[in-house]
């Protein structure tokens, strides 16, 4: 977890797992970036995971978010793969109602295989 640099993002660019022409991105009117996915492709084992994947504030509860997950879907299936994953930050609150990203995951298909635990200590004086 440490802050991206471009030593980080040239080293994970340069994976055998993510390939650019996967990217996927809605730009809007003004040609803004309004949604993104990046895809990383193992073709060995035939799986996906879409990380990281976001819709501009601005741009959210338009449907943007779902097509953009439908057009992923679509372009993995082309390419056969057989299951696709997709990372979500918000497993890290504690906020038990759904963000509008779990949402979204939800009804396109997706299911919930696991919570992330994050352990926390204040340190005082």
């Amino acid at each position: 977890l440490t802050e991206p640099n471009m030593d980080i993002y040239n080293r994970l660019m340069t994976t055998t797992t993510y390939r650019q022409e996967l990217d996927l991105v809605v730009v809007d009117e003004l040609n803004q970036v309004a949604a993104f996915a990046n895809i990383w492709h193992d073709t060995h084992n035939h799986i996906a995971i879409i990380e990281p994947f976001g819709t501009a504030p601005t741009h959210r509860r338009k449907g943007l978010g779902t097509n953009l997950l439908y057009e992923c879907m679509h372009l993995l299936k082309r390419l056969g793969v057989s299951k696709l994953y997709i990372n979500h930050g918000g497993m890290w609150t504690l906020d038990p109602e759904p963000d509008d990203a779990l949402r979204v995951y939800t009804k396109v298909g997706f299911h919930e295989l696991g919570k992330m635990f994050v352990w926390c200590k204040t340190i005082s004086d």
